[in-house]
C-alpha cells in the first residue's frame, strides 16, 4: 500500500467510524445495537406495518435477513429474537407458503425507526454539510465506484 492509498483508507475508516458512533448513540437508548438497527431497517423496508409492499411475500424470511446482513441463519435468528423481545418485530405466517414464516416490523418498531432515522438524517446533514453540494455529489460518485 502506498502512502496515498494508506491515507485514503485511514480517512475512510475515520469517516465511517464517526457515522457509526452517531448511529450507536441514537440506537442505544432503545436497547439496540447498530447491527440490530440495520436488520430492523431491512425488515421495515421489505414490508411490515406502514411500509408493506404490494407483493404478497414482501416481508423477509430469516434467510433473507441473513443474506442481506451477511451472516449465518442462526445469527439472524438471534437478531430477530432480540428485536421480537423488544417489540420491534413479529413473526408471521408466510402468505403463500404455509411452511415458512416471515418477519414484519411492528408499529412500535416503525416508530423507533422513524425517531432514529430522523436523528441520523440530522447528523448526516451536519457531517456532510461541511462539503458544498457539488463536493457531496462528487463524493457520492467516487464512493459508488468503490463499492
Amino acid at each position: 500500500m502506498t502512502d496515498r492509498t494508506d491515507d485514503l483508507a485511514e480517512l475512510l475508516r475515520h469517516a465511517s467510524r464517526a457515522l457509526r458512533r452517531s448511529t450507536m448513540a441514537l440506537v442505544e437508548p432503545f436497547g439496540l445495537s447498530v447491527h440490530q438497527f440495520h436488520a430492523l431497517r431491512f425488515i421495515a423496508g421489505r414490508g411490515g406495518g406502514e411500509t408493506r409492499c404490494a407483493a404478497p411475500d414482501a416481508s423477509p424470511r430469516i434467510s433473507d435477513i441473513a443474506g442481506r446482513m451477511g451472516m449465518v441463519t442462526r445469527s439472524a435468528t438471534d437478531v430477530v429474537d432480540h428485536l421480537e423481545r423488544k417489540g420491534f418485530v413479529r413473526r408471521a405466517q408466510h402468505p403463500t407458503d404455509r411452511r415458512s414464516r416471515v418477519v414484519e416490523a411492528t408499529g412500535h418498531g416503525l416508530d423507533v425507526l422513524a425517531k432514529v432515522e430522523s436523528g441520523r438524517v440530522a447528523h448526516a446533514e451536519e457531517f456532510f454539510g461541511r462539503l458544498d453540494p457539488s463536493e457531496q455529489d462528487a463524493l457520492a460518485v467516487l464512493l459508488r465506484r468503490l463499492i
